[in-house]
């Protein structure tokens, strides 16, 4: 396990990442058939390619970092900002250029910078359909406007000059992480509270002091990447491996 594989595709063209889990097994849903088919005995990876990457051959080798670059996925990540947005009571469909910005310009550059991107596809749709059913009172509204309000702007700022040295982690982004975390516990099961509580505890809170440099050498550590994937793996109801959507 871990080690690096390759593969040139007629859509991406080439590709490099790690395997990640061996002996997998996951579940493709046909919508134009609505039949489902199994299959195991397989191994699993990073992201490799897109529809019109099928019949790749994939061989050992390779850096094991070169990722295909991320694509929006239709009706989910606008129907998930959507749902949550309506959820708190935040103009965040507003924001998706911001949140693509972050993901293109920030987080696909390390690896477990792409695992909370790659989460969010795989699990757009429970997201989605949890948030449309979970009822929020006006002082969670109040909450998460707060920390909107005092972020939003903020963070946008940074992603116009992240390497600036007055950009650093500082205990207050922390706490309000925290407070994020806890707000969200309510629409939560109690193992994804406590993973996230886990990552937290962990890896977050290690991240202070760090600016821009610091963090993409701190998330671009195996070590870190696989402690995030593996307490999330244990999680039965987030999904962490699979396909977006159908090749």
């Amino acid at each position: 396990m871990f080690d690096p594989i390759e593969k040139v595709g007629a859509r991406t063209g080439y590709s490099s990442t790690q395997i990640v889990n061996v002996m997998d097994s996951t579940k493709v849903h046909i919508s134009a058939s609505n039949l489902s088919y199994s299959f195991d005995n397989l191994i699993a990876t990073e992201r490799m390619g897109w529809g019109g990457d099928s019949g790749s051959l994939v061989r050992l080798g390779g850096d094991g970092i070169t990722q295909v670059i991320l694509e929006n996925v239709p009706n989910s990540n606008c129907g998930t900002f959507d749902s949550v947005g309506t959820m708190y009571g935040l103009p965040v469909n507003n924001d998706i250029p911001l949140a693509d910005n972050i993901r293109d310009n920030f987080l696909a550059q390390t690896r477990l910078g792409s695992l909370p991107t790659h989460l969010f596809y795989l699990n757009a749709e429970t997201v989605t359909t949890r948030s449309q059913a979970s009822p929020t009172s006006a002082s969670e509204k109040a909450g998460a406007r707060s920390l909107y309000d005092k972020y939003r702007n903020f963070v946008e700022t940074v992603m116009v000059n992240p390497r600036d040295p007055s950009y650093v982690v500082t205990q207050e982004h922390l706490d309000d992480t925290a407070l994020a975390i806890s707000g969200g516990e309510i629409h939560m099961y109690q193992a994804e509270t406590d993973a996230l509580n886990s990552i937290y505890t962990n890896v977050i809170k290690r991240t202070l002091g760090m600016r821009d440099d610091d963090l993409i050498g701190f998330m671009d550590d195996d070590t870190v990447y696989h402690s995030v994937l593996d307490t999330l793996r244990n999680v039965s109801t987030i999904v962490t491996e699979g396909v977006v959507g159908e090749g």
